[in-house]
């Protein structure tokens, strides 16, 4: 039966169906998602959280697979759904944000923003600074600066570990 999830026609068939599989009822859930994980088969990501229940690898395929476009958004979604995958989850979504190449409005958007994990988006604020040269930790509040400003250092000295296709460093940093 919970191979069989992914054939199941409505939400209301995993809530009477997978309780039948006993322990193996996260499965069954994270199944049938997966099997209706596309947007055009209708279903909000909120609608598949609800479906996962308490499976935290359900919920966080789903955020992993089905991110928000708003960052932030998708930190808070980790935050409240990943469970002991809060930590991917944020780490995702903020490597997915990186890659997008952000301009100096959007790292100031997100640098002004105290979240839980704050430390990891640091982090990936120090990348897009020390790897494409955008931003500059000085910018960045509370405790996240202290993260940005340690990647920064670390990057600068090792310029070669701009490696999660980032960009190549650019000049000295804090520059565009």
């Amino acid at each position: 039966m919970v191979k069989q999830a992914r054939d199941f026609r409505k939400p209301a068939d995993v809530e009477r169906l997978c309780p039948l599989t006993g322990d193996r009822e996260p499965l069954c859930r994270q199944n049938w998602m997966i099997g209706h994980l596309a947007p055009h088969l209708g279903f909000s990501t909120q609608e598949l959280l609800g479906i996962c229940g308490d499976a935290q690898d359900c919920k966080f395929e789903l955020l992993d697979q089905r991110p928000s476009d708003r960052v932030l958004e998708q930190v808070d979604l980790c935050v409240d759904h990943a469970g002991r995958h809060t930590k991917d989850c944020v780490g995702h979504a903020m490597e997915r944000w990186a890659r997008t190449r952000p301009d100096v409005d959007e790292f100031l958007r997100i640098g002004a923003q105290e979240r839980p994990y704050a430390p990891l988006v640091g982090s990936f604020l120090g990348e897009v600074v020390a790897c494409q040269g955008v931003g500059a930790c000085d910018v960045v509040h509370g405790s996240m600066k202290e993260r940005c400003d340690r990647r920064l250092r670390e990057l600068t000295a090792s310029p070669e570990r701009c490696d999660r296709g980032l960009g190549a460093p650019h000049g000295p940093p804090g520059g565009r």
